[in-house]
């Protein structure tokens, strides 16, 4: 009886022990992830420059503002075009007011297919001033003193990432295109315009919300 009693003792201590080490792999940054996709709310929280921002858009009432934004004044086509969302804090209580994203660019005659695969799941790239309008991502932003980029300087430390997409339905029932809902992740260098580092995004993540017309 002694040794059954010893060795239950012994099978719960290992049991007791696998499940402890079961909670230590469990990865912070994973699980902060996931509770970030099952948020809906158009969002941003992160560090910019070194102010900690946490923007939520809901009904106004907060203070902050978000929109999307279809944006052509590219070349001397307006069929470039290209897929941008700001949130921004309009009674400027932060250092920092606005922060935009900024798609590449593509031509409204491609196929409602390719316009999809610009904002599908994955690491993208973040354009450089180096790069055409239809390469990479841009982040934008300005502060109370000044306006920055993403675009004039390196990036190859840095990170933007789709993590999930969601296709909505339109505000407008009786208009022929797709919204999307996006949750992306960036870390990268933020620029002045003469190219001067002026500081990071660290840990940034958006939730936005883009239109997608179906022109076919």
């Amino acid at each position: 009886m002694k040794r059954i009693s010893t060795g239950i003792l012994i099978l719960l201590t290992i049991i007791n022990y696998s499940c402890n080490k079961e909670k230590e792999l469990v990865d912070p940054f994973i699980e902060e992830l996931e509770q970030f996709k099952a948020q809906t709310i158009i969002q941003f929280s992160g560090q910019v420059l070194d102010n900690e921002i946490n923007w939520k858009f809901g009904n106004w009432n907060n203070g902050i503002g978000g929109y999307g934004e279809s944006f052509w004044c590219l070349t001397d086509s307006k069929k470039i075009q290209q897929r941008n969302f700001t949130i921004y804090d309009y009674e400027q209580r932060d250092d920092i007011i606005s922060l935009k994203i900024k798609s590449p660019a593509f031509s409204i005659d491609s196929s409602l297919l390719f316009k999809k695969t610009i904002f599908e799941i994955g690491r993208k790239a973040l354009r450089s001033s180096s790069n055409s309008i239809y390469e990479g991502f841009e982040i934008q932003g300005n502060s109370k003193n000044a306006c920055f980029s993403s675009l004039y300087g390196d990036q190859n430390a840095s990170s933007f990432e789709i993590i999930k997409v969601q296709e909505l339905t339109p505000d407008d029932p009786e208009k022929d295109y797709k919204k999307l809902r996006l949750w992306i992740v960036v870390s990268c260098n933020l620029f002045q315009c003469e190219g001067q580092k002026i500081g990071m995004i660290k840990g940034g993540k958006f939730i936005a919300e883009i239109e997608l017309e179906r022109n076919e």
